[in-house]
């Protein structure tokens, strides 16, 4: 069978053969491979989206806020009351006058309890104290068992070192060996003698000066008293830690005025 007609003018053109289904010729464009002929055991990648809407159900990120401490902005509150400076002020102003109040009420009570009324304590204007005028007295050299009269800086009295006794030993162990216990006994003429410990020193011969210490535990300690009124009186020990040796003991007024020295000579 002949591939060329002769029915066109002037040339012949070529009739197209049989050819397979599948028989491509150059030039014929490349088919496209069918979504049922892809490899079922490739990976299942996505294709990458372009344009792609915007989710309607998605929640749009935000950059957080910095936290500020709760404790920095929350007002700081007592019973339900914010404390506020101006009311800080207003309930420490009720607290103080609380306290004054407590006292001067307590005060009260007390005057109640040891007059039976609420006035002040009678006679409390004959103790006061009212020292002396001039120049205080001379001071006084005595003994051992000497009663000496001496002017106080509020009253006039006697004062008498009754005994003097050295100790090796006490509630507490002397630290500088010993301790010179003296027992004192002061009574009054006319206002007040007022006992104080530290208005006694002792001394020893280099001139050193010792204060009366606690560790005899002697008893009474004379401290602290006011012996008020003629014929009133206290008696008590005044102890000195210091080494055994020469000693001079000085008795001053409530000015620390030297009245009476007495010189102790330990036993051999």
């Amino acid at each position: 069978m002949s591939r060329w007609s002769d029915d066109t003018e002037g040339y012949a053109r070529p009739q197209e053969s049989a050819r397979f289904p599948d028989e491509r010729l150059p030039g014929d464009p490349v088919p496209s491979e069918s979504p049922d002929e892809t490899d079922s055991h490739g990976p299942d990648f996505d294709a990458p989206r372009t344009n792609a809407a915007p989710r309607t159900n998605a929640t749009p990120r935000t950059t957080p806020e910095p936290h500020a401490d709760a404790d920095d902005d929350a007002p700081k509150s007592f019973l339900g009351i914010e404390l506020t400076l101006p009311t800080m002020i207003i309930i420490g102003s009720l607290v103080l006058a609380l306290v004054i109040s407590g006292g001067l009420f307590l005060r009260s009570q007390r005057i109640q309890q040891q007059t039976g009324s609420d006035g002040p304590v009678p006679g409390a204007e004959e103790t006061e104290l009212i020292p002396r005028e001039g120049e205080p007295p001379e001071v006084q050299v005595a003994e051992v068992g000497d009663r000496v009269h001496v002017q106080g800086l509020y009253g006039t009295g006697w004062i008498t070192v009754v005994t003097a006794d050295w100790a090796d030993d006490g509630n507490i162990d002397p630290s500088r060996g010993s301790y010179l216990n003296i027992d004192l006994l002061v009574e009054t003429e006319e206002g007040t003698m007022v006992v104080e410990s530290i208005q006694y020193a002792a001394y020893d011969l280099e001139g050193n000066q010792y204060v009366p210490s606690i560790g005899a535990a002697k008893e009474p300690y004379l401290n602290n008293q006011e012996v008020t009124g003629s014929g009133s009186e206290a008696r008590g020990w005044v102890s000195f830690d210091i080494p055994r040796g020469p000693t001079r003991l000085e008795i001053s007024d409530e000015g620390f005025n030297p009245l009476i020295t007495i010189d102790f000579i330990p036993p051999a």
